[in-house]
């Protein structure tokens, strides 16, 4: 629709450049082609004002077209202007060339600007340095300098923004005071109002940026879901969120499967995670029972993993089942894909493990507890044993004793029986 509509302007302003211009030969007053100054016009009102100096440069070497076009030029130099009204209110400006109708119409004493085709840097008074080419690029800009717009309505509403440049239908369309930004694509950057220091390149790159700044996007439609964020970069992806901050995003899920870089390497990357960026921080707890339902498996991808993620099919691979984690450890899932595939964040595991290895030495040192006092009461029945056996040992020494005395009193017995029995034979005879 924006090409249909600017293909029709751009036909309007070429009949509307050559109704207003005069046949050959109709040169207007004072601007014939033997001008003393070396200017140059045809059209009703033509550079009808200017006034070109004796002793300098003032006022010369003007080309004008068309009817009103440097119609209120005085001294400006060195100007170009074909087409209705184009330049129309320009006075000082110099090295400035419109062609189209409306084409700088407004300028007053900017310099050294280009503008083609239809209202282009229509609205432009002092901005110096631009270049706009196509039906209402840079329409608005008044003061802004050092601006490139290719493309209808290319910075269509930039004002005073410098040094931005647009290429592509729309392209910084809405850009109003932003800066430094580099747009080349249909739509890209087209919302974007004072966002700085942002190159778009792809159909809709950026396009919903408003005020992010220091954001890199190539691609059909990358970094389009961004609104409001700074430093970012996104390589054929879209975006996660509508305002995030640095943030590279390369590929898009599902389609882009495998990543091939050659030479060396250095990647230099954080994971934020300062407590004062937390609330409600409570430890895992029961981590050893949680990961019962956990296996670790070894495992072959299939042909649906080979179309989106590159893996070759019947590929050996060691992991852990999403599912099974997701049932413990709902945390460490996130869904991708059209079909809602889902995937492990195995770098969270370590908080996991962590917390399963501070279980487990927990355990050990209650059993390592449990078993010194085991020992010390080993060793107090090993004292004991010593113990008894010792009085064990006088026990027997004491029984051997008796058993000697037991004998000895059996022997006198015996003897007193003797002795008693020879008495009483002796009493007889």
């Amino acid at each position: 629709m924006n090409r249909v509509w600017s293909s029709t302007l751009m036909v309007v302003s070429l009949v509307l450049m050559l109704a207003g211009a005069p046949s050959w030969g109709q040169v207007p007053r004072s601007n014939d082609t033997s001008d003393f100054a070396g200017n140059t016009g045809g059209g009703f009102g033509a550079l009808s004002n200017n006034t070109p100096s004796t002793s300098t440069n003032d006022g010369h070497f003007n080309t004008a077209y068309g009817n009103g076009t440097l119609f209120r030029n005085t001294i400006g130099q060195q100007n170009a202007a074909f087409g209705l009204n184009a330049l129309n209110a320009n006075t000082t400006g110099g090295f400035n060339t419109a062609s189209g109708v409306g084409a700088l119409q407004s300028n007053t004493t900017g310099e050294q600007n280009t503008a083609s085709g239809f209202r282009a840097l229509w609205q432009n008074t002092s901005g110096g340095g631009n270049t706009a080419s196509g039906v209402d690029a840079l329409e608005s800009n008044t003061s802004g300098g050092g601006n490139t717009a290719s493309g209808a309505s290319a910075l269509n509403a930039n004002t005073i923004g410098t040094f931005n440049t647009a290429s592509g239908v729309d392209a910084l369309r809405f850009n109003t005071t932003g800066n430094f930004n580099t747009a080349s694509g249909v739509d890209a950057l087209l919302t974007n109002t004072t966002g700085t220091n942002n190159t778009a390149t792809g159909v809709l790159a950026l396009a919903s940026n408003t005020t992010g700044s220091n954001n890199i996007a190539v691609g059909e439609r990358a970094g389009q879901i961004l609104q409001s964020g700074n430093n970012n970069i996104y390589l054929g992806n879209r975006g996660g969120e509508v305002m995030e901050n640095g943030i590279i995003r390369i590929g898009t899920p599902g389609t882009h499967t495998r990543t091939f870089l050659a030479g060396s390497v250095f990647v230099e990357s954080f994971t934020p995670s300062d407590a004062r960026l937390k609330t409600h921080v409570t430890p895992l707890t029961h981590v050893l029972e949680q990961l019962e339902h956990l296996r670790g498996v070894s495992f072959e991808w299939n042909d649906a993993a080979a179309s989106l993620m590159g893996h070759k099919p019947g590929q050996r691979d060691i992991g852990v089942i999403a599912q099974e984690v997701e049932a413990v450890f709902p945390e460490l899932i996130t869904a991708w894909g059209k079909e809602g595939y889902k995937a492990v964040a195995y770098e969270k595991l370590t908080g996991v493990l962590l917390a399963a290895v501070k279980e487990l030495k927990a355990a050990m040192d209650a059993q390592h507890q449990e078993l010194g006092a085991h020992a010390r009461q080993l060793a107090d029945l090993k004292a004991q044993n010593a113990s008894l056996r010792v009085a064990l040992g006088q026990l027997v020494a004491l029984q051997t004793q008796h058993q000697r005395l037991q004998a000895t009193v059996e022997q006198l017995q015996v003897r007193a029986e003797t002795q008693r029995a020879t008495t009483a034979a002796l009493a007889e005879h």
